[in-house]
């Protein structure tokens, strides 16, 4: 139960005990006698000045039963004050001590009041020592909660170890299942490898005859890339057009230009091969790596059915090779000589770089260029590739370069400075003909030294490339003969037989006719 003590209750008492002993001071008389009275008064202030500071624990209900004890000398000692005022005119700390009521009261007190101060001398010593052993009591309670707290922590101790020790038991076990694992993989890794560095003579024996299938389609390219322009040239009779807002396309470079809207998806399309027959963009465009997207909804891609409609806005992104995973972060720019990691998101899809404006997204349609892989058989001196060059003691040369005189060539690679024009760039994979640069640089890596057969076949494709730097016509051949192979038009003996014949006519035009 609670009684409701504040500490205006034990301050009140406190005042009482102090008004009882200043009145015993003054009264007087034997000084044995008050000075135990005073004293058992002073030791019962001392006693309720502790209770005030008590604070519950565990269980309030018997600290406010001590308190309830110590209080209840508040009614005795308040009747014995009372009396004491009765002489305080005549004995008390003001009294002048020249009445002829003086001696009297002092005598009257001495007989009357000695008894009084015998039973609240003893009162107040009994009341004390009930507090004594009330507090007492109390702190065997508050010792035993302790004791019994101290057992509740050190078994819970005790659990928390056991979990801890059963965890460690666990992850010693995991580790173990994971070396075991890691040995696996790389027993499999190790088996992985011969496998394929015993494959790579007859990859590189496929590679070649691929590249010399390709040739052939450069010149059938070359010839629908004059049929296109022709007929973009064509100009409409402008009477008709213009009936309703054009469509403003923006293209790659940031040009715009407005787009009659009565056109479909196949005449923009010619419109914009026209405009990228040559300069930055042009290679991608040829081989169809970009994309039309609606300037507000830049999530949306346009297709053949799709509908211009009037009035709206088109951008084109050209499509670029998509960083190796790991490389860049889903919110760093792209560009080759850019790569900042500021970059915002925009409304309708995609993020644009801040410092250098350019904006990109990831898209799932796929390049189909050749420009990665030209630059994946970068060379360094004598025509070795790059990833062999650190060899200081190969000394293998291309036979073909020695022989005609020619210095090394160099490969055509995707140019940093073109790139770095575009203002719309769409993040892409590469089909099945862009192997990447990453992994044939790899593949090349487990080839040390060159096989004579891989020597022959760089130095055939340094001679190819070197060829169609100024021819570009054999290029268009190479990739239209590609194209064939992929839409299954042509197989793989014809494509071989085309792009030798290609390679043929390509390396008697650059004075490099070798004997067969």
């Amino acid at each position: 139960m609670s009684f409701g003590f504040s500490a205006g209750d034990f301050i009140a008492v406190g005042k009482l005990i102090v008004d009882v002993t200043t009145c015993l001071k003054d009264v007087g008389g034997s000084k044995a006698e008050y000075g135990d009275v005073v004293a058992e008064l002073e030791c019962l202030q001392k006693a309720l000045v502790h209770l005030d500071q008590l604070k519950p624990q565990g269980h309030p209900i018997s600290i406010d039963s001590i308190k309830y004890a110590a209080l209840s000398c508040r009614r005795p000692l308040e009747e014995f004050l009372s009396k004491l005022k009765r002489y305080e005119a005549s004995l008390g700390p003001r009294a002048t001590g020249t009445s002829w009521r003086t001696p009297a009261d002092k005598i009257r007190f001495m007989v009357t009041q000695k008894e009084e101060i015998r039973k609240i001398q003893s009162y107040l010593s009994v009341h004390v020592g009930t507090l004594n052993i009330l507090l007492a009591e109390h702190g065997l309670e508050t010792m035993n909660l302790s004791h019994e707290e101290t057992q509740s922590h050190q078994q819970e101790i005790r659990e928390r170890l056991e979990t801890t020790k059963g965890v460690l038991v666990q992850v010693r076990d995991s580790v173990v299942k994971q070396a075991a694992a890691v040995y696996n993989a790389a027993s499999m890794l190790e088996r992985l490898y011969r496998l394929v560095s015993g494959e790579v003579c007859s990859s590189l024996k496929g590679l070649e005859n691929l590249v010399t299938s390709a040739c052939v389609s450069t010149q059938q390219i070359y010839a629908v890339v004059l049929e296109i322009r022709g007929a973009v040239l064509n100009r409409p009779d402008i009477r008709w057009t213009y009936l309703q807002d054009p469509v403003l396309v923006e293209d790659a470079l940031g040009r715009k230009f407005p787009v009659p809207s009565e056109y479909d998806f196949a005449l923009l399309d010619r419109i914009i091969q026209h405009k990228f027959v040559e300069g930055p963009g042009s290679t991608q465009v040829s081989h169809g790596d970009y994309q039309i997207r609606d300037a507000r909804k830049r999530d949306m891609v346009l297709t053949p059915g799709s509908f211009l409609r009037p009035g709206s806005s088109l951008i084109m992104a050209i499509l670029v090779a998509k960083p190796p995973r790991g490389t860049l972060t889903d919110h760093e720019c792209p560009m080759p000589r850019c790569n900042s990691i500021e970059t915002t998101q925009v409304h309708g899809g995609g993020r644009v770089c801040v410092s250098c404006g350019v904006w990109f997204s990831e898209t799932e349609q796929r390049r189909r260029s050749l420009l990665d892989l030209w630059e994946a058989f970068a060379t360094t001196e004598q025509g070795i590739p790059s990833s062999m060059s650190a060899n200081k003691s190969t000394t293998l040369k291309r036979s073909s370069d020695n022989d005609t005189g020619f210095p090394p060539s160099k490969r055509r690679k995707v140019s940093d400075e073109r790139e770095a024009e575009f203002k719309y760039v769409g993040l892409a994979d590469s089909d099945v003909f862009e192997s990447g640069r990453q992994h044939i640089a790899h593949v090349l890596s487990l080839i040390s030294p060159p096989q004579p057969i891989f020597d022959e076949a760089l130095s055939r494709i340094d001679k190819m490339v070197l060829a169609f730097d100024h021819e570009p016509e054999y290029y268009n051949n190479l990739l239209g003969i590609m194209k064939d192979f992929e839409a299954e038009v042509i197989h793989t003996p014809e494509v071989i037989s085309r792009v030798v014949e290609l390679l043929r006519v390509a390396m008697l035009h650059a004075g490099l006719e070798e004997s067969h």
